[in-house]
């Protein structure tokens, strides 16, 4: 009798701490609720999980670094059906793509392998065939917006491309004709390209 009537007298003395403890700490830990999308809410909290998440996958840029406006992805036509000669053409217009979106390690990929590694990597690194600035720079056949490729003299190992602008270009766009030698590498059609043909 004696050890039930101590429990009874010590069980509202131990929900009475208790109340006292979560009333203590309520201010110190707020209520959040997760729903759709980690979007989560916070009392007396600034920003949720989500927009913490979205400043973190956005990039951070210095202040001064122009970024490039986007580019404008060039049509290109190619004029052969058989794939003797629609092989260069391809490897050609797969060069001209990685060129115009500025991708200079993809494009130094399509150089074959009897370019310098000296001018491999100057195009790598963006200081050969960057997009021009003067109308009279060689490379700008390169940066047409519409462009037509034709092989010319094709054998199992070597060909020449045809690099011209097609009729329907916009007026006032600088263009120009080009012959690019295409060299075969295993199964591979690759660009011979040396610096000394894009110098004006």
């Amino acid at each position: 009798m004696r050890l039930r009537i101590r429990m009874r007298r010590a069980g509202p003395l131990f929900i009475g701490a208790l109340c006292l403890l979560a009333v203590l700490a309520t201010p110190l830990v707020d209520p959040v609720w997760f729903g759709k999308g980690r979007q989560t809410v916070a009392r007396g909290r600034g920003t949720t999980l989500a927009e913490q998440d979205r400043d973190r996958a956005r990039p951070v840029l210095p202040a001064n670094l122009p970024v490039p406006p986007p580019r404008r992805t060039p049509e290109i036509f190619l004029s052969s059906a058989e794939p003797p000669a629609r092989g260069p053409e391809t490897g050609l217009a797969r060069f001209i793509l990685a060129l115009q979106a500025n991708q200079w390690e993809r494009a130094a990929g399509c150089l074959a392998t009897t370019v310098p590694a000296r001018e491999r990597n100057q195009l790598r690194h963006g200081r050969w065939l960057h997009p021009p600035r003067d109308p009279r720079d060689p490379a700008w056949v390169f940066y047409m917006p519409r462009i037509r490729l034709r092989a010319e003299s094709v054998t199992d190992t070597q060909a020449t491309v045809q690099l011209m602008p097609d009729r329907n270009n916009p007026p006032g766009v600088p263009a120009g004709v080009m012959r690019v030698t295409m060299v075969r590498e295993g199964s591979v059609w690759r660009v011979h390209l040396r610096l000394l043909d894009t110098e004006s």
